[in-house]
């Protein structure tokens, strides 16, 4: 017998190995998104973006069309304006985070989720710790009503020290019976 007479592999398999299709009914397993999908997502996601860039150009064009016809005393109180408006914007949102953290301190310590912070800070710190006591409250009062429907239902019978009398000398005649046949 030659060499290559010799299997070294069963009939029908090869050495190459089979991709995997994933499942047993041949499937692949990850139908996932397509290049075609990814593609148009980014495209659309680019598209969107665009928009927003060309949005800002636009405004900042237009800006600096405005300051460029006016004469330097309108082009300083127009950049003093312009300074105006985004240190109110930059304060207002100092405050808002501010009021966020207030919130989050106090929900804390009322024992509420500090998730919810963004939703009781409104207007002021008055306003945001009345948000939060009535949250608190309402938030309390389920937990309790939870915790009693839990709690209730029907009461064991037979055994305890509510059980009635017959009860009682049924369970003292059990004992002394085992008692007597020696357990």
């Amino acid at each position: 017998m030659d060499e290559k007479d010799i299997k070294t592999e069963p009939e029908g398999m090869t050495g190459d190995p089979k991709p995997d299709s994933g499942k047993a009914d041949g499937k692949p397993e990850n139908e996932g998104f397509t290049q075609a999908d990814i593609d148009a997502a980014v495209k659309a996601a680019l598209a969107e973006n665009n928009k927003d860039i060309e949005a800002r150009i636009k405004s900042a064009r237009e800006e600096a069309e405005k300051l460029a016809t006016m004469n330097a005393e309108e082009r300083q109180k127009e950049e003093q304006r312009i300074e105006r408006e985004n240190f109110a914007k930059e304060k207002a949102a100092l405050e808002a985070e501010k009021l966020k953290m207030f919130a989050e301190r106090k929900l804390t310590v009322a024992g509420l989720p500090t998730a919810l912070a963004s939703t009781v800070a409104v207007g002021d710190e008055k306003t945001t710790q009345a948000n939060i006591d009535a949250l608190a409250e309402t938030f309390n009062g389920a937990v309790a009503n939870g915790v009693k429907a839990k709690l209730a239902g029907k009461t064991p019978h037979g055994g305890g020290a509510g059980g009635t009398a017959s009860d009682k000398d049924k369970m003292k005649a059990d004992i002394e019976k085992a008692m007597r046949r020696g357990f």
